[in-house]
């Protein structure tokens, strides 16, 4: 192998709440001897900039590596590209992009240019188009980690019809609703969805339970970007969700896409093109069950063997290993340098709210104003994150006035992680509360403390307290569901979350680009 050491610049959810990220982060460390992460939000909210190009350089230099792998966030254009192009020269730049049908003509193909290898998660077609543009490409389709999906060890499939996903995107909601209609038990999850999120863990659990999984090919509509076309609205985008289903040995019925067919062997997994096509088969695999189980576990086989990241990089590497470095000229047009600055003056105003005034001037000396922007954008932006701040200003009365309540009680704080830490650092009140431990099904935390109070295992709660505080945002639910089962309603539950708080208002991080994307929905 050419390359043993390698950086990777990307994102990394810690709560698995995205977990494609992390299976290409594991599949890149599985093919080399040394790899550094840089998430490089983090960096930039952190250092700025310039910070997070300097630390990025230093890294490269003192290790030695000769091989980058960028996988953005899809429509993101925070990344210099001069600064890509700055560290380019003598070095393999592998790319991955996600949802390219929406964002190739205006983000990825001006990133694209700087690559010598561009991995595609989804669309083929697009390595025909990239071949024009004389940049290589290679389409695994969306690799996952086998370990996280996989099928339980008892197949008992108690849901008739599961869907998991945003109910925003497409024609999703009309179908739904349509099922229901015609009397189709179907239980959705996700942004929008009567059961709303769910934790991974939960996501794997609906794969094995449901007797038919659904999957949709829409995408977002485009007239939310003031930087794509509404024609695109048309496009049906092939998803990585039937392969997550397949490897955790699902029925997979999805919305037709052609390049579906490249992805499955023939007679794995179904399609539907409408409304009454879908109830149609729905029907029949639902009184077909072994023909429904046949397919599933074909659509299984084939998904072990071709989609787990390990395996996936194991070929990305060999055609890694025997192409050579181009030479790379970049070449930035109007429209891209609009989106740039629009997404620079996101981080400008943000470090000005936070009193951040040496990387808002960076920002300032950055971005090129002569190159225009979006105003509109940046105005729902603004307003967006008003709002977001108002919210968090009464989310923390909210919470100031729960704990006042719980002064004089014996505590037990379920959640060591850094929501906890968060609660302790921003509340002054918590720190004076009665906590006798902190609860977590981490086991390797058992033993260990957080500002001298113990952490336990969730079996132990009832030794310590019968009041307990869930510090979590995503996972509230589940701990909650799980700790009423656990202890037959026995327990004094207290949770932060609600309704009219449902998004997480404790981290002190500002995710730029989640609050972009939350204010195009705020129009």
């Amino acid at each position: 192998m050419i390359y043993d050491k390698a950086l990777i610049i990307s994102r990394y959810h810690e709560d698995s709440s995205n977990p494609i990220y992390n299976s290409y982060i594991k599949g890149i460390q599985s093919q080399c001897n040394f790899t550094h992460f840089i998430d490089y939000f983090d960096q930039i909210n952190a250092l700025g900039k310039n910070g997070f190009e300097k630390q990025t350089i230093k890294t490269l230099e003192k290790e030695n590596i000769n091989l980058v792998f960028f996988i953005f966030v899809s429509g993101d254009v925070t990344i210099d590209p001069y600064f890509i192009e700055t560290i380019a020269k003598d070095r393999f730049i592998a790319m991955v992009f996600w949802d390219m049908e929406q964002f190739f003509e205006q983000i990825d193909r001006y990133y694209a240019q700087l690559a010598d290898l561009v991995i595609l998660s989804a669309n083929y077609e697009y390595s025909k188009i990239l071949k024009t543009y004389n940049i290589e490409s290679i389409c695994p389709f969306s690799l996952f980690d086998k370990d996280k999906y996989k099928p339980s060890e008892h197949i008992n499939r108690t849901i008739d019809v599961s869907f998991v996903g945003e109910v925003t995107k497409g024609k999703r909601k009309e179908y739904i609703e349509y099922l229901i209609d015609n009397n189709i038990q179907i239980e959705s999850y996700g942004v929008g969805t009567k059961n709303g999120k769910v934790s991974f863990n939960k996501v794997v659990d609906i794969f094995n339970k449901s007797k038919i999984n659904l999957s949709f090919t829409g995408t977002y509509a485009n007239n939310l970007y003031s930087f794509t076309s509404n024609i695109n609205n048309h496009i049906l985008q092939n998803k990585g969700k039937p392969i997550e289903i397949a490897l955790c040995n699902g029925f997979i019925l999805t919305e037709y896409v052609e390049s579906l067919n490249k992805v499955f062997e023939t007679n794995s997994i179904d399609m539907f093109k409408d409304k009454k096509t879908l109830l149609k088969k729905i029907n029949y695999y639902l009184e077909h069950r072994e023909e429904r189980e046949a397919m599933a576990k074909k659509a299984y086989q084939y998904a072990i063997k071709n989609y787990d990241s390990e395996k996936g990089f194991e070929k990305i590497f060999k055609m890694i290993d025997i192409m050579q470095i181009k030479d790379k000229k970049i070449i930035l047009d109007k429209k891209f340098l609009q989106i740039h600055n629009t997404f620079h003056i996101y981080y400008l105003i943000v470090f000005l709210s936070n009193y951040r005034f040496k990387s808002a001037i960076e920002e300032l000396k950055y971005i090129r104003f002569t190159k225009g922007f979006h105003t509109k954008d940046i105005v729902n932006f603004s307003k967006y994150l008003i709002k977001f701040r108002y919210k968090r200003f009464l989310f923390n009365r909210h919470c100031n006035k729960i704990f006042k309540n719980l002064k004089n009680k014996d505590i037990v704080i379920y959640g060591a992680g850094i929501h906890t830490l968060n609660l302790f650092k921003n509340f002054e009140i918590f720190k004076t509360l009665n906590i006798m431990a902190i609860a977590d099904q981490n086991k390797t935390l058992w033993g260990t403390k957080i500002n001298k109070i113990p952490i336990i295992s969730p079996k132990e709660i009832h030794n310590y307290a019968n009041t307990v505080i869930i510090s979590s945002f995503k996972f509230e639910n589940d701990i909650k569901q799980y700790l009423i089962q656990e202890y037959n309603n026995k327990l004094e539950l207290h949770t932060l979350y609600n309704s009219k708080y449902n998004e997480d208002l404790i981290s002190d991080k500002i995710d730029i680009y989640q609050i972009y994307k939350k204010s195009i929905h705020f129009i």
